[in-house]
């Protein structure tokens, strides 16, 4: 409960201070950041596995949608979605180098750093914490992690 009411006030002030992210400059490996499971699948194959996330809310709750939603789960990236609105990047993990993501003209990886970020998304990042930034006329965005002042995780965000 702590998390989320901390989440909830980020969003708020991140709302008031920060700039906002627009997820059509999120790319990772060509695709973009909503795509098909045929897109995901021809890109990157066949996913380790294959289930039903079933989140209590948010908007990939099955229970609050009235849909079901699945997650392609390749290990350090996970998408999850269905046919009928396409699959969202939900999580992608930067543990080397070779785990890229793109945002606009910018190359995300385990090396940038919290002041390259600064720079992309006009707001200040601490060196270690998770960091909301919304999206661009929406409820939802993503939520940055950094550890020792570099990019470790970044993760869909919806609110509850």
């Amino acid at each position: 409960m702590r998390n989320y009411l901390f989440l909830l006030s980020l969003f708020f002030v991140q709302n008031i201070f920060g700039q906002n992210a627009d997820f059509k400059k999120i790319k990772y490996n060509g695709l973009n950041f909503y795509s098909t499971k045929d897109e995901i699948v021809r890109k990157l194959g066949k996913p380790k596995k294959i289930f039903n996330p079933n989140y209590e809310c948010g908007f990939l709750s099955g229970d609050e949608q009235t849909d079901e939603y699945f997650t392609l789960d390749y290990g350090k990236i996970k998408y999850t979605g269905n046919t009928k609105e396409k699959y969202l990047l939900e999580k992608i993990t930067f543990e080397n180098k070779k785990v890229v993501l793109f945002y606009g003209k910018n190359r995300l990886t385990s090396e940038t750093t919290s002041t390259q970020l600064s720079k992309i998304f006009g707001k200040k990042f601490k060196e270690n914490g998770s960091f909301l930034i919304p999206f661009i006329n929406g409820d939802d965005g993503i939520i940055i992690e950094l550890k020792n002042g570099k990019l470790m995780r970044m993760e869909y965000w919806s609110p509850c």
